[in-house]
């Protein structure tokens, strides 16, 4: 069975590439992964299928040479596991990431990337939630912190287990954030509707009060909207809408359970202030892009 972890690192696998997420993403899954051999060549295994084909994918597209075709050895332990490789050559450029203009926007790749390396993550259902990135050595555990600190994400906590070193989230909404960071969307959502069944429980245990239909309303508003807003952004006519209606569309998918009355918080204290009752407006303008796009 497949863990929430695959799950994670298959739709971050099928994530659309163009040469500078390509990049990015290349930098993040060979962080200290690389293990040089013969004639300048370089190798990276992984026991995860999916991973080594996402990493060809994206030599291919930057144009690296490779040495073979995927191989695969069986790996002698109690577990079986089966380890892939993949051995090639990279041009020094392409491991050095540039300062451009736009360089926070594809630090998403990067941490995409590595997640698939060094990454696991709980699944939503599960009673102790995490997310662990896992290094081997120290400074690289540090390195790491220092840029997620940079990007938005200082909520990450470092420890040490089995002579390595593990940055890690456990709170819920936390884990959530950088999942969407990431844009792994698809679970962003599995997260969210279990964290509101949850709520939902927990509610009808201390109340009987509880209005379940508008918590019910809330899930089922989520569950639609999620495609609809995912289409639309990936549409070349996104870029022409208002900064205002862009910002709301990847602040819902950020915050799928919030409410108009929190959403409107949100925006509000990012500069973009607005009504519950434009936030309403912009559901209707949603789901009417949609159809069009539909067509």
């Amino acid at each position: 069975m497949r863990t929430f972890s695959q799950e994670l690192k298959t739709e971050i696998c099928n994530q659309e590439l163009d040469t500078k997420s390509a990049k990015y993403f290349l930098n993040g899954i060979v962080f200290n992964k690389l293990v040089s051999i013969d004639n300048s060549y370089l190798s990276y295994t992984t026991q995860y299928p999916k991973t080594i084909r996402f990493l060809k994918k994206i030599l291919v597209l930057l144009d690296q040479e490779l040495k073979d075709e995927i191989t695969y050895t069986k790996k002698v332990n109690q577990l079986k596991k089966t380890e892939y490789e993949l051995n090639f050559k990279l041009d020094q450029e392409i491991l050095s990431l540039d300062s451009s203009s736009d360089y926070e926007d594809y630090m998403y790749a990067f941490f995409g990337g590595l997640f698939l390396s060094v990454g696991n993550v709980s699944s939503p259902d599960s009673k102790d939630h995490h997310l662990e990135l896992v290094f081997n050595e120290e400074y690289n555990a540090i390195l790491i912190n220092n840029l997620l600190i940079q990007n938005g994400h200082e909520h990450f906590k470092l420890t040490t287990r089995k002579n390595k070193f593990v940055l890690y989230l456990k709170k819920v909404q936390e884990i959530i954030n950088f999942i969407a960071y990431i844009k792994a969307f698809d679970c962003v959502f599995k997260y969210e509707d279990e964290s509101i069944k949850r709520k939902i429980y927990s509610k009808v245990k201390s109340s009987n009060n509880l209005d379940i239909v508008n918590l019910t309303k809330t899930i089922d508003l989520n569950n639609k909207l999620k495609p609809m807003i995912e289409t639309i952004i990936y549409d070349e006519s996104f870029n022409e809408q208002t900064e205002l209606f862009k910002r709301y569309c990847f602040t819902k998918l950020q915050n799928p359970s919030a409410s108009l009355l929190e959403l409107s918080s949100i925006l509000t204290k990012e500069g973009f202030p607005i009504t519950r009752t434009g936030l309403a407006h912009y559901n209707k303008k949603i789901k009417i892009l949609y159809e069009q796009l539909k067509k």
